[in-house]
């Protein structure tokens, strides 16, 4: 979740402190959950679908579902450090 004040209510710290199996995990300062999404998405465009060649939907949807699950098990942090330059995987 994003950083917004509305996340950190009594209302918030309260079901938290009654559910203790749930962890919020915020993003850094400057990078909104879009902004994340985004970058993802950026990544699947260059590597995967500019190069690709699809005999089907059902073909694309599979070499996109392999490519999520491939890039899961090797994804590394980023590096949250803004400078006003495009962001780089760690």
């Amino acid at each position: 979740m994003d950083n917004l004040s509305a996340h950190g209510t009594a209302a918030v710290t309260e079901f938290l402190d009654r559910h203790r199996n749930v962890f919020l995990h915020r993003t850094p300062t400057h990078a909104s959950w879009l902004n994340q999404v985004e970058l993802f998405f950026s990544i699947l465009q260059r590597r995967l679908l500019c190069y690709g060649e699809y005999e089907s939907v059902d073909d694309l949807a599979t070499k996109v579902i392999t490519f999520i699950n491939d890039f899961n098990e090797r994804a590394k942090p980023f590096r949250w450090a803004y400078d006003g330059r495009p962001l780089k995987s760690a």
